[in-house]
This record gives C-alpha cells, sequence and structure tokens, in this order.
C-alpha cells in the first residue's frame, strides 16, 4: 500500500483574497460524525491589534464546522471522536494562525520583537522597549498575499506532518519604504523608521519615530 493510501490531509489557504480562510481537503471527513461542538473548537478571542480587521479565528472555526455539518454523518466506520482529535486541534490552530488579530499571532509577534538587540538596531531597540513601534497588518496597506497550509494525518486521525508555502505581489516594499542615506529603511509617507515582519506567515509592516539610536548608528 503507498503512503498516499494511508495518508489523508486538510489545506487551509488565506490572505488578501479570502474574506475568511478557505478549508478544504479529505481530512474533514474525519470529523463529519456529530455536530460542530462534538469536535472540540474553543472559539479564540480577536482582540483589535493596530489596523487589522480583515480575517477573524472565529469566522475560520465557523467556516469549518459548516464544512463539517454539510457533509452530514452518513458514513461509517470514521475513526472515534478521541482519534479525531489531531485533526480538530491542527484545524483549530491552523484557524488562528490566519487571524492577524489573534492573541496567538500578537504573543508571537511581541515575542519575536523581543529577540531584537541594541547592536542589530538601536533605535528599533529603544521603541519596541517604549512600546513606540507601530505594527499594522501588511495587508490592510495594500500587499497582496497568500498562505497556503497542509497538514497530513493517518487514516485513524494521528498527525503525521506538514507544509506551508507563502506568495506575495511584488512591489509593496518600494512603495511603501525608501532607504535613507544612513542605509536604513524609512517610511515614504512619514519619515519614520520602517521595516517588514512575518509571523506565521502574516506580513507586518513596522513603523517607529527615529531616536538617538539612529544618530549613534550612523556615527
Amino acid at each position: 500500500m503507498t503512503l498516499a493510501a494511508l495518508m489523508t490531509s486538510f489545506v487551509m489557504q488565506y490572505g488578501t483574497n479570502y474574506t475568511r480562510p478557505s478549508v478544504s481537503g479529505d481530512a474533514l471527513n474525519l470529523l463529519n460524525a456529530g455536530n460542530g461542538a462534538a469536535t472540540g473548537f474553543n472559539t479564540p478571542t480577536s482582540p483589535v491589534w493596530g489596523n487589522s480587521s480583515a480575517h477573524k479565528a472565529a469566522d475560520a472555526i465557523a467556516t469549518i464546522i459548516d464544512l463539517v455539518a454539510q457533509k452530514g454523518s452518513q458514513a461509517t466506520g470514521l475513526p472515534t471522536a478521541a482519534n479525531r482529535s489531531d485533526v480538530a486541534r491542527y484545524l483549530a490552530e491552523s484557524s488562528e494562525r490566519a487571524d492577524p488579530d489573534s492573541d496567538l499571532i500578537r504573543a508571537q509577534v511581541d515575542e519575536t520583537l523581543g529577540f531584537v538587540k541594541e547592536a542589530d538596531d538601536p533605535s528599533l531597540f529603544a521603541a519596541i522597549r517604549a512600546g513606540t513601534v507601530k505594527i499594522v497588518h501588511a495587508a490592510d496597506l495594500g500587499l497582496v498575499y497568500e498562505r497556503r497550509v497542509e497538514h497530513f494525518f493517518t487514516e485513524d486521525g494521528r498527525y503525521t506532518g506538514g507544509k506551508a508555502t507563502y506568495t506575495e505581489q511584488p512591489g509593496f516594499n518600494e512603495a511603501m519604504m525608501v532607504t535613507g542615506e544612513d542605509g536604513r529603511l524609512y517610511d515614504r509617507a512619514t519619515g519614520d523608521r520602517a521595516g517588514r515582519m512575518q509571523v506565521s506567515g502574516i506580513p507586518f509592516y513596522l513603523t517607529w519615530t527615529p531616536g538617538a539610536g539612529d544618530a549613534a548608528g550612523q556615527s
């Protein structure tokens, strides 16, 4: 028996062209017994953060539950609820990772910024600690992107691995930022320092007011 015959998967696609994540794949069949409440989803909170509001984890989970409900409960011989837990868990986690406003993504952005050292960029380092870095979902500023995540499971619902791809329409960086004489990036519109970061396949645009660290970095 081939590996493909032993495996099933679900695919989640999200980004600028999706009002809410698109979910497809044979693994959804593992969840078609009972109603959505039986899959173990807990709707995550979606605090307002920056200007981002295009995607909500709650909407993504609603989409999954809708798809499961549409399949009905006609099939027999499906895995037990306990063996479906991996599929449900990865669907829920992928939904939250598709939401730029989710607690998970916000925490990951904060964690990533926490790794910035003063030697990397004195001005950014100071702005992070002062809490003055402005973080905006890049899609809200015109970036067109798509993220595709695929997770694989055995026929009884146990997770075996996954893969992800990311694509974006070129031209965003050039439209938003300019390189200064000091070699650093600046926001074209405001003159503030600027940069990009990506967390779990979600792109963000960062700006902060130049400070003493910039002058120090030029000396």
